[in-house]
């Protein structure tokens, strides 16, 4: 069976502020999964890079912080995945 993140709702930071941690919760039946198995993509690169994307804790409570490229405002759509090697 494939990992599950749970609904994480929308978030706002402050311009050039890295957002509060937020918390993601995951889980899977079948593998041991850790917080550096997950990826975060950004919809827009020239508001918050992919490297600006983090994530640490500890499984099954992770918590992820962006941080918005210098002096960059808008909005953008971050999609967070999991992998436990054999599903996404």
């Amino acid at each position: 069976d494939p990992p599950f993140i749970a609904s994480i709702t929308a978030k706002t930071t402050l311009k050039s502020t890295p957002s509060l941690p937020i918390q993601i919760n995951i889980t899977d039946i079948d593998s041991s999964l850790n917080c550096a198995m997950l990826t975060g993509t950004s919809s827009n690169q020239g508001i918050v890079a992919n490297s600006g994307i983090t994530f640490t804790g500890s499984y099954p409570a992770c918590q992820l912080v962006v941080t918005p490229v210098n002096n960059q405002v808008g909005t953008l759509q971050i999609t967070v995945q999991i992998s436990d090697g054999s599903a996404t």
